[in-house]
C-alpha cells in the first residue's frame, strides 16, 4: 500500500510541475507531460524501494521530479530554467545537510562537475549554461565518490542517443543536441542504484 501512496504523490508532483512549467512560459507537449509523469512515478518507486520513507528519499524524489521536467523543457526549448537548477542545487544542500559528515566530499563533487562541464562548454560549445548549472547541482549529490561515474554515464548516454538519432536520421551532425536529458538520466540512475 505504501508504494501506491508514493506513486500517487509522484504523479501529482509531476502533474503540478507540468502546470508550473506552463505558467513560467515553458509548456511542453501532452506526450512529454504524460511521459514525465510515468518516468517520475517509476523513479520515485525505485527510490522509495531503496531508501524507504526517509529524508533521503524525499530530497532525491523531489530532485528527480525537477530533473525530469528540466529534461523535457530542454528537449523542447534547448534551455533549462535557472529556477529549476536552483531548486535542484538547494535540494543538493539538503542532501549535504542529511549527510553532513561528508559535506566536504559532496561540495567538492558539485564544484568538480560544474568546473568540468564549464570547461567543456567553453572549449567545444557543445552544451549550454543550463547544462553546466544542472551538472553542478547534481554533483552535490554525487560527491567525490560518484562524480566520475556521473560524468562518464552522462557522456556515454549522450553518445548513444546521438548515434541513434543520427542513424535514424532524426538529427544531423550539425544539429544542436540537448544534453540536459542525459545529465538527468544519469543522475536518476545513480540516485537509485549507487547513492
Amino acid at each position: 500500500m505504501d508504494y501506491l501512496y508514493v506513486i500517487v504523490v509522484a504523479i501529482l508532483a509531476q502533474f503540478l510541475l507540468n502546470v508550473v512549467s506552463t505558467k513560467i512560459k515553458y509548456p511542453y507537449s501532452l506526450v512529454y507531460k504524460i511521459t514525465a509523469i510515468i518516468v517520475n512515478a517509476t523513479a520515485w518507486s525505485f527510490t522509495y524501494h531503496k531508501f524507504g520513507l526517509t529524508p533521503t528519499f524525499a530530497v532525491l524524489a523531489v530532485a528527480e521530479t525537477f530533473l525530469i521536467a528540466s529534461s523535457f523543457i530542454d528537449l523542447t526549448y534547448k534551455e533549462i530554467p535557472n529556477s529549476y537548477n536552483l531548486i535542484v542545487a538547494l535540494l543538493g544542500g539538503g542532501f549535504i545537510f542529511i549527510y553532513k559528515d561528508f559535506y566536504q566530499q559532496l561540495l567538492l563533487g558539485g564544484i568538480i562537475a560544474f568546473v568540468l562541464f564549464l570547461v567543456i562548454m567553453m572549449l567545444t560549445g557543445a552544451m549550454g549554461g543550463g547544462d553546466v548549472k544542472m551538472a553542478g547541482a547534481v554533483g552535490l549529490f554525487m560527491g567525490t565518490g560518484l562524480i566520475m561515474k556521473f560524468i562518464v554515464y552522462s557522456f556515454f548516454s549522450g553518445a548513444i542517443i546521438a548515434i541513434l538519432l543520427l542513424l535514424f536520421k532524426k538529427k544531423r551532425k550539425s544539429d544542436f543536441f540537448p544534453f540536459g536529458p542525459c545529465i538527468a538520466l544519469s543522475s536518476i540512475y545513480l540516485f537509485i542504484f549507487l547513492v
